[in-house]
């Protein structure tokens, strides 16, 4: 076996290493960030209000339409915005009349807002323009004065108690709405009378109960405070079955692009104007052509080639040339199948034969001077051919 040893430097360096690795203190940082739901709980704000439901009522789900609405026994959670279709108004009255219970939901319930975000560009945007079906729902129930405007999602925050049925609960609930008639009569209030948040109250046979704003049942607040409790002791108001939701409140197709994709929209924008800008040189208005010019035939040539050379066809360019010379070496007997072809041309033009192959098979040229070398070659070569015709 071989002898191992071990030089003073390097012993050193590694008990210095051993040493800085010592005295060094490892932290660990951890950054906590909240990115919200993801799949369906960001696609339906309320389904952890519909689970709770399915689990401690009679059930719940969503619903489109309202075609079924008359056979329909259970309660009704629908946002105002929801009432878009001729009819829905009138059909929904006359159903609360004959003892259903909606609960209406004046703001926040749209399914494209993150309760983990704010509304960013798209609530610059919006603009709540009521549809005729909710001015008439809204004017039936006596319900008016909630922010139309703007965005009401937070206005007007805080925690409230009130007594429902038996229990008495607290809530933290936002906006308000003034109410008029059969709703200034309400038998459960949360807020003042004149401008509460939420208000119930008997209609007809049946009963509707209105929020100013659906925050406490979406699925981050329901959770808190009394809210799902809330919930439960409302849908107990009205007669007993299925709860159902109406699909939240709609958005146009370009809204709903300009909210997912303005980042794309900006950028195509961006191109479109960028290609614009390279195509349409044109700084001032269109100038009459001049008068009719007589062109010479050299004229037309000259364009021509011009032409052809810019569109990188040289060849078609050089073919004429070649054609003259295989006529010409044709009538002499010669034929461009012949192994000694390009060898009789250069004897008799005094060309070398390599110049000779160039002239008549070379494609692809884009170099000027070599494209004006085989033009004079070639000329040469059809001067001579010419001016020898006799087969000796």
């Amino acid at each position: 076996m071989g002898n191992f040893s071990t030089s003073p430097t390097a012993v050193r360096a590694l008990i210095f290493s051993l040493v800085a690795l010592a005295l060094c203190s490892c932290r660990r940082v951890t950054h906590k960030e909240i990115i919200g739901y993801q799949g369906p709980a960001r696609q339906d704000p309320f389904l952890a209000a519909e689970r709770f439901l399915q689990k401690e009522r009679q059930g719940a789900r969503v619903v489109n339409r309202l075609k079924d609405l008359a056979t329909h026994r259970g309660p009704l959670i629908a946002s105002s915005q929801s009432f878009i279709n001729y009819g829905d108004a009138h059909n929904v009255i006359d159903w609360v009349e004959e003892g259903g219970h909606l609960i209406l939901l004046l703001e926040g319930a749209e399914r494209w807002r993150n309760d983990w975000k704010d509304a960013g560009i798209f609530e610059i945007l919006k603009a709540h323009k009521r549809e005729a079906e909710e001015t008439k729902l809204l004017d039936a129930l006596g319900i008016s004065g909630h922010d139309e405007d703007g965005d009401s999602f937070s206005a007007h925050q805080g925690k409230r108690t009130a007594s429902v049925g038996r229990s008495k609960l607290t809530a933290e609930l936002a906006g308000q709405f003034s109410a008029t008639g059969d709703a200034a009569l309400a038998d459960v209030c949360f807020g003042d009378k004149d401008a509460p948040a939420l208000a119930s109250f008997p209609f007809g046979e049946g009963r509707v109960t209105v929020l100013a704003n659906a925050r406490p049942f979406r699925n981050r607040w329901i959770g808190e405070h009394d809210h799902a409790a809330l919930l439960a002791a409302l849908v107990d108001l009205g007669q007993r079955g299925e709860v159902w939701f109406l699909n939240g409140a709609r958005v146009s197709f370009w809204k709903m692009l300009w909210e997912r994709g303005w980042m794309a929209l900006v950028a195509l924008a961006v191109f479109f104007a960028a290609w614009l800008w390279k195509n349409l040189p044109r700084l001032g208005p269109l100038r009459t052509p001049p008068g009719q010019t007589v062109r010479d035939f050299t004229a037309h040539l000259a364009l021509t080639g011009a032409f052809l050379w810019q569109q990188r066809e040289p060849d078609t360019l050089l073919q004429p040339l070649r054609d003259a010379v295989t006529a010409a070496a044709t009538r002499l007997g010669w034929h461009t199948k012949d192994p000694d072809f390009t060898a009789k041309i250069a004897a008799r033009s005094g060309l070398a034969e390599a110049r000779v192959v160039t002239a008549l098979r070379a494609a692809g040229i884009r170099e000027r001077n070599v494209f004006l070398r085989i033009t004079q070659d070639l000329r040469k070569i059809a001067d001579e051919l010419r001016a020898k015709t006799t087969i000796t």
